[in-house]
């Protein structure tokens, strides 16, 4: 009977749910206290750290990522929310915009399944092994 109730134990706890948090979780409340064309770029980092990543392509650009996978067991992990802040700024460093976004903005993107040619040949085994027999001469013979 002890058996039966190990095995029950191990068979509930097998199946928990694990949460994996990516990026940090930015406080709305903290997030109230950016004001548009005042707050400047060192007062951001101030109030939410460092950026997770930057763009400097269109205007300068900081974005703060975060999101909550949940996964059961050996399941792949199911993405439960994700928040994302982009806050561009001027040239002076002063906040021009703030854009929030979640997981119902994003766009699900399939890889492409094409294969990119590659510049050389195709080798064998056999071809490595064999290939280098004659190229390397005896050093006394260079020598003279």
């Amino acid at each position: 009977m002890k058996y039966f109730y190990l095995f029950v134990m191990l068979t509930l706890t097998a199946c928990s749910t694990f949460e994996h948090h990516r990026g940090a979780y930015i406080d709305p409340a903290i997030l109230k206290k950016i004001s548009i064309g005042v707050s400047r770029d060192e007062d951001v980092r101030n109030y939410l750290g460092a950026p997770t990543m930057t763009s400097h392509f269109d205007g300068i650009k900081w974005y703060y990522v975060y999101s909550l996978n949940e996964q059961i067991s050996c399941f792949n992990p199911k993405l439960s929310k994700r928040h994302i802040i982009q806050i561009d700024f001027d040239q002076k460093g002063v906040v021009q915009k703030l854009h929030e976004f979640n997981e119902k903005d994003g766009k699900q993107i399939e890889p492409s399944q094409e294969k990119t040619p590659s510049g050389g040949y195709e080798t064998s085994v056999l071809k490595e092994i064999f290939g280098n027999f004659g190229r390397y001469s005896n050093m006394e013979n260079k020598n003279k």
